[in-house]
């Protein structure tokens, strides 16, 4: 299944390559006069040969028409079955919401929200995520403070699918964020009372890492790349910049003025959006410039005293 519509693109693109570099090695065996350019087209043999040997691609010498009919036919049958895949997996898309209350995942139809089914998951479960390979849905329960892992190709929907991995060390433990890492065997977990991020590894399954942050962990987002993770601390009005490879805390940004919880990464402005509850100092949405790591923006509005949460719309 085609990961994005770049993806698509540079098969289709691959295909008409194919279909170009045919009609242009049956035109230079048919042409007559090799003295002359070909008429009507503005471009000169010399300046084909430039083409072809471009290293975009290793081409083959000489004209072979079968094995170039056999690629078209083998990349049209390929990008026809990622076509079908991805089709098939919008009609079955599916959306997960975690149910403080009802202790379970609600799975809802994608189209039209109705719920489908619901997952049993521990106390009052709060984020949820999916794997990048689309297998595994998780989610945290801050209550018995543990995270619930259902692997999403089994057909059953009636929670026996899912298991239990313990986060706690000892008491308390509030497990709060929740995001896969590109690797779909680990994910991140920030613990809101140790003021940790958990790292956990779900083919054992079990918390192989706890990365001391702050007080009070919170939200967080991770940068393109994954190996960055921004953590917003509750108490100390900052975020934390951790990595995740050496997995340890680099920096601190300080300076957000109120209680931070939420951020989110607009990667083509180079810039963090971070969301700041309330406080004595009122809401407020801030944007740091990734580059210079300075505060840029300050949104207040008597409307947006409680932010809590941030998403861009791309």
């Amino acid at each position: 299944m085609f990961e994005n519509n770049l993806e698509h693109l540079l098969n289709e693109l691959s295909r008409i390559e194919q279909i170009i570099l045919m009609e242009l090695n049956s035109w230079r065996v048919k042409n007559q006069d090799i003295d002359k350019n070909y008429l009507g087209l503005c471009i000169t043999d010399e300046e084909i040969d430039s083409l072809i040997s471009q290293p975009v691609r290793e081409q083959e010498t000489g004209f072979r028409t079968r094995q170039k009919e056999e690629t078209l036919r083998t990349l049209a049958e390929e990008i026809e079955r990622e076509k079908e895949a991805n089709l098939k997996y919008r009609k079955d898309l599916r959306l997960h919401t975690a149910d403080e209350d009802l202790n379970c995942i609600h799975v809802h139809n994608a189209k039209t929200l109705r719920v489908l089914s619901s997952l049993p998951a521990g106390s009052s479960p709060v984020h949820v995520d999916i794997s990048s390979d689309r297998k595994y849905l998780a989610a945290t329960n801050r209550i018995s403070g543990d995270l619930t892992l259902y692997d999403l190709e089994k057909e059953t929907a009636g929670g026996e699918n899912g298991i239990t991995i313990p986060l706690k060390k000892s008491p308390p433990c509030h497990p709060y964020h929740l995001i896969f890492s590109r690797d779909p065997s680990l994910c991140y977990v920030t613990d809101f009372d140790t003021g940790e991020l958990m790292v956990i590894d779900l083919a054992m399954p079990a918390v192989v890492d706890r990365i001391r942050v702050g007080n009070k962990c919170f939200g967080m987002a991770l940068d393109e790349t994954g190996s960055t993770a921004y953590i917003c601390t509750w108490d100390r009005a900052s975020v934390a910049l951790v990595d995740l490879d050496r997995r340890r805390v680099v920096e601190e940004y300080r300076g957000f003025g109120e209680v931070a919880t939420h951020c989110a990464i607009d990667a083509p402005g180079h810039q963090l959006i971070v969301t700041c509850q309330g406080g004595d100092a009122g809401g407020a949405v801030r944007i740091m410039d990734l580059e210079t790591r300075e505060i840029t923006t300050t949104i207040t509005d008597e409307k947006i005293q409680g932010s809590i949460g941030v998403t861009i719309d791309v």
